[in-house]
């Protein structure tokens, strides 16, 4: 009794060593293939320490009052409760109540512990290494793929390509998520390198960038190429110099006029908005539809899949059916009706207000990820949506602004030069 009594001891004293170890180990398997169990393993590890080891430190109802990130996560999770009480199926609600658990559960978390610039550059460097490591599993199942090449041509026969070689691997994520997970990665990337003074290192964190942007043209879609000149120009725009600025823009404006060459495709802005893009398009017309016919409360936590399969049936559109709204707001506003739209903007604006008030150096390049990946998919409704977004706005928001006690930071510069942690 009196070991375990000991144990106790000593794993409250290093509880917050514990749930950042655990933060670094959910960033560097947020990128890789895994299922949604691995992750959320993970999540559930990290809140019942967080439990367990510090209940009064989460459940800090002073601080959670004044804390208007937890709170405005909080209201997009009271959305799917409520929305809970009138859908259809009630055990398919359930399941989808419980994914959605991240909007509460990693604010909840990250605001209770300290966060220093040593964690932080741990966690982002994970990030990357994940990112990576991806990279390299891929290629070598790629090889396996070549070595089997029986396999491969009955599934693809003639019409071979790389994207196509890649969208067919075993290990392959959807190029739409590959193209967020390697943006923020070259984000994290040039982040760090500006606040590297080591030239050698330096040199790695070149070679590193380097090494994402060529399996970028390879695995993320063309248009995550122009999500990508966005978010880094935001980046650049809002942190480096004015000359700097200036020679950013002219290279990004002519990464994008080399766009043809990079692909070897002269029609690039018309390939861009192709078969894929007009697929969607069908299908926001479909989901604008189904909106309006349910508004003002919208479907409630039922399965928007399910839902727009009449609608596709009805506007003969049966090749789409199984596909969901492939866009956030239209996701947020079927559900939820207006008030889901209103919430979702609000979530976003508000976003935008923290890391303008606190001149965050990461967070908008992040909102400008989810705002224009919010316009192609429902990043929300999936497994690595909800954690890539949900986990990144919180760790960027409260190692930035909010430490344990909810009291806000006056200085970003202690963070970036290796102090102590934020208090």
């Amino acid at each position: 009794m009196k070991a375990i009594m000991n144990l106790s001891a000593i794993l409250k004293d290093r509880k917050q060593d514990i749930i950042k170890y655990m933060l670094i180990l959910l960033a560097f398997l947020i990128p890789l293939p895994f299922k949604e169990n691995i992750t959320s393993l993970v999540l559930i590890v990290m809140l019942t320490t967080s439990l367990l080891l510090g209940f009064k430190d989460v459940f800090n109802i002073k601080r959670l009052r004044k804390d208007l990130f937890f709170l405005i996560n909080a209201m997009i999770f009271l959305l799917f409760i409520v929305g809970f009480i009138y859908a259809d199926d009630f055990s398919r609600a359930l399941v989808l109540l419980q994914k959605k658990l991240p909007f509460l559960i990693f604010p909840l978390i990250l605001s209770s512990i300290n966060l220093s610039d040593r964690i932080f550059k741990l966690v982002i460097k994970s990030f990357v290494l994940g990112v990576v490591l991806y990279t390299i599993i891929l290629w070598l199942n790629l090889y396996h793929m070549y070595l089997t090449n029986e396999v491969l041509n009955q599934k693809m026969g003639l019409n071979f390509t790389l994207h196509s070689f890649i969208r067919n691997a075993k290990f392959s994520i959807h190029h739409a998520y590959v193209g967020m997970y390697f943006t923020l990665a070259i984000i994290f990337l040039i982040h760090i390198y500006r606040e590297t003074e080591e030239k050698n290192i330096k040199i790695w964190y070149v070679l590193a960038t380097i090494y994402i942007l060529l399996n970028f043209s390879f695995m993320a879609g063309k248009i995550s190429f122009l999500f990508l000149l966005i978010s880094v120009g935001v980046y650049v725009l809002i942190n480096e110099k004015r000359k700097r600025r200036i020679f950013f823009i002219v290279v990004s404006f002519l990464c994008i006029v080399l766009l043809p060459v990079l692909f070897l495709d002269f029609n690039w802005v018309q390939s861009i908005f192709s078969s894929a893009m007009e697929r969607r398009g069908q299908i926001f017309k479909v989901a604008y539809v189904a909106s309006l016919e349910n508004l003002p409360f919208g479907i409630g936590t039922s399965d928007i899949k399910n839902e727009l399969e009449n609608y596709y049936i009805r506007y003969d559109f049966k090749d789409l059916i199984g596909l969901s709204t492939h866009n956030t707001f239209l996701s947020f506003t079927l559900r939820f009706g207006i008030m889901g739209a209103l919430a979702y903007f609000g979530y976003l604006l508000y976003s935008v207000k923290i890391a303008v008030k606190t001149k965050n150096p990461l967070l908008p390049s992040l909102l400008v990820i989810l705002f224009l990946s919010s316009l192609t998919e429902h990043v929300f409704e999936t497994h690595r949506g909800r954690f890539f977004f949900i986990f990144f706005l919180s760790f960027l928001h409260y190692v930035y602004n909010t430490g344990k006690n909810g009291t806000n930071s006056s200085s970003l510069k202690n963070l970036l030069n290796d102090q102590k942690p934020i208090n």
